[in-house]
């Protein structure tokens, strides 16, 4: 089992797109997350779900690459996603591999929070972040069905 949960710090204040927030990525073992971090690893969560599903799609889609590193923006917080036999994609923090998932196993578990995350925290159309995170979310889904 995998599971995502991304989170605004400010879970109160209007949405912004440069709010920082957090993500946790668990198996059934360990959560390892942002949160609660020396130095604080807190990232702009809005920035990091574009350029997770931006390469997401390199890695799954237009299959350029094997692997991808996700940098949270404003934080030094990353893990990798890999692709194996076309089939897999790998989760990594560090050196922990977290789960390997079949891949629309994995696409359907992030869509899932993703989607989770956004019904309660959305962005206003007028946001800088609106229409990049609009369009990485509808060319992941196209691919993803």
């Amino acid at each position: 089992m995998l599971s995502f949960k991304f989170s605004r710090r400010d879970a109160e204040s209007i949405t912004y797109g440069f709010d920082i927030g957090d993500v946790e990525i668990s198996n059934d073992k360990e959560t390892i997350t942002t949160k609660n971090r020396t130095p604080d690893q807190g990232t702009m969560i809005y920035l990091l779900i574009v350029s997770l599903l931006d390469g997401l799609y390199e890695l799954v889609e237009k299959k350029t690459k094997k692997k991808i590193e996700v940098i949270a923006p404003d934080s030094s917080f990353n893990f990798q996603l890999s692709i194996i036999k076309n089939k897999s994609i790998s989760v990594q923090v560090g050196d922990k591999i977290m789960a390997t998932l079949p891949i629309n196993n994995f696409i359907t578990c992030l869509l899932n929070e993703i989607e989770y995350f956004l019904t309660d925290n959305p962005l206003y159309e007028s946001d800088p972040v609106y229409f990049d995170l609009i369009n990485s979310l509808n060319q992941f889904k196209k691919f993803s069905t």
